[in-house]
């Protein structure tokens, strides 16, 4: 049982980390870099271009810290 709670702790500590990454990805490239927020693709549809990073950033990073802390075999 305790090991499961530690296990979800570092879950969601990975998840809200996760969460501050899209923040600051989508802030750096939509202020700093100046990409847009949105971008018309092919004149029909308008794609979150900046969101879409912010987004890919963040689910790799939680997919590798999750292998790496998360789900590593206890010692």
């Amino acid at each position: 049982m305790r090991l499961n709670l530690k296990r979800a702790l570092k879950f969601w500590t990975v998840g809200a980390s996760g969460a501050v990454i899209q923040s600051v990805v989508f802030y750096v490239l939509t202020r700093s870099l100046g990409v847009p927020d949105f971008v018309n693709l092919f004149g029909v549809i308008e794609v979150p271009w900046a969101l879409g990073w912010a987004i890919v950033c963040a689910s790799i990073s939680n997919y590798v810290f999750n292998e790496l802390w998360t789900w590593r075999s206890p010692s």
